[in-house]
């Protein structure tokens, strides 16, 4: 069995690719600055995969005991892509998560063909795919973009606000201001 993971977004996400951007974009709103995307990332479509989701299904599979025999046979040896539903832009996606970060706000994202700009999603270049033959197999449904986007603000949002996972939140500044030196 091979699940194929879009980039994943989430609480506990270990890539800190949302995290990042997520303070990235409060810095930009902050000092009233734009927010740069890449010229070549304009209406390009991604696809993107909840944590909670593939954690629901991988518990479902398991204590399905229908489920769990099918997995164990060495005949029944499928792929399955894991991903929302819906495709964005990560325009789109800047744009839901400034939602949820000031709701009042909007922040102006410019796009550049300078070749210094900062590219955290998408990881993967294969472009969005469909998760509903996963959906199909394993009567799975992912949650909408709009509530994994706004879940995921509300818990690094909480983390930021406190002082639990400060290693992490280190880690997390240091990574983003090594991506926009």
């Amino acid at each position: 069995m091979v699940f194929r993971l879009t980039d994943v977004i989430g609480p506990r996400d270990c890539t800190n690719r949302f995290w990042r951007y997520l303070s990235w974009l409060k810095l930009c709103l902050h000092h009233e600055v734009p927010f740069c995307l890449r010229d070549t990332d304009r209406d390009k479509l991604i696809s993107l995969c909840y944590v909670k989701d593939v954690a629901m299904l991988f518990a479902h599979c398991l204590f399905n005991s229908v489920l769990s025999y099918q997995l164990l046979q060495p005949s029944n040896c499928r792929c399955y892509n894991l991903a929302l539903f819906e495709c964005t832009t990560l325009e789109q996606l800047i744009r839901l998560i400034c939602g949820e970060l000031e709701p009042n706000r909007e922040v102006k994202i410019i796009f550049t063909s300078l070749g210094n700009v900062t590219q955290i999603l998408p990881c993967v270049s294969c472009g969005p795919i469909s998760a509903m033959k996963a959906s199909n197999v394993f009567t799975w449904t992912p949650t909408s973009l709009s509530n994994a986007v706004k879940e995921t603000v509300c818990f690094y949002k909480n983390i930021m606000d406190s002082r639990k996972f400060s290693a992490e939140k280190e880690k997390c500044v240091k990574e983003l201001l090594d991506n926009l030196c």
